[in-house]
């Protein structure tokens, strides 16, 4: 199993990334502190770790502007349905396939559209009723 988070900006775009490995090192590392320190305790004698050490591994280009929301569920198998809306007034949706191997991730588009003019203003809110 890979662990795979979305992001959306105000370039438009949502970013696949595949935090596996970094969530691996990252509680090994924490792991090792022992049971009986408080918080504060194990806080303040570990150097923060960054948790960025990595590229997207998809990118998909929708609005003109910002992406206000997000939705991304299963849809059937290993297809997935993205749901965004932006700061251009637009409502896009598309259909992704996510392939999870035990080393990588690999995300194609398979179908997407479009309403340019869903609303008068911003998209704010996105919610699938499935």
């Amino acid at each position: 199993m890979r662990i795979v988070i979305l992001s959306a900006a105000t370039d438009g775009k949502v970013a696949f990334w595949d935090i596996t490995e970094t969530c691996k090192e990252f509680l090994s590392t924490n792991s090792s502190t022992s049971a009986s320190s408080s918080v504060n305790e194990k806080e303040s004698s570990k150097p923060e770790k960054k948790l960025w050490n990595i590229d997207p591994v998809f990118a998909l280009e929708l609005h003109q502007s910002g992406i206000n929301s997000l939705y991304f569920g299963k849809y059937a198998g290993d297809t997935y349905i993205l749901v965004t809306g932006g700061d251009d007034n637009a409502v896009h949706v598309s259909l992704v396939t996510m392939a999870t191997h035990a080393t990588r991730v690999k995300v194609k588009v398979i179908a997407k559209g479009k309403n340019k003019s869903a609303h008068s203003a911003q998209i704010t809110s996105i919610y699938i009723a499935i």
